[in-house]
């Protein structure tokens, strides 16, 4: 299932959430590990985030192929 994040007082998706990055020598790249602070909206700084459900036009998870999905 996809999720996109919104506020859940004011509607917003312009959701954050402070973390730390290391930097990782194997994969020679930046690598986000332990966020520092809880997700919250920077549109009205509420800390009060849910998950939304992605959908397609016909209501399946956006997600799945169709052909996988019955129904």
């Amino acid at each position: 299932m996809r999720v996109r994040k919104v506020c859940a007082k004011c509607g917003s998706d312009d959701i954050v959430c402070p973390s730390l990055a290391v930097w990782d020598m194997d994969q020679q790249d930046w690598v986000f590990n332990l966020p520092f602070d809880p997700e919250y909206c920077r549109e009205c700084d509420s800390f009060d985030i849910a998950d939304e459900e992605i959908k397609d036009e016909e209501g399946r998870d956006a997600f799945l192929p169709a052909f996988l999905v019955t129904g």
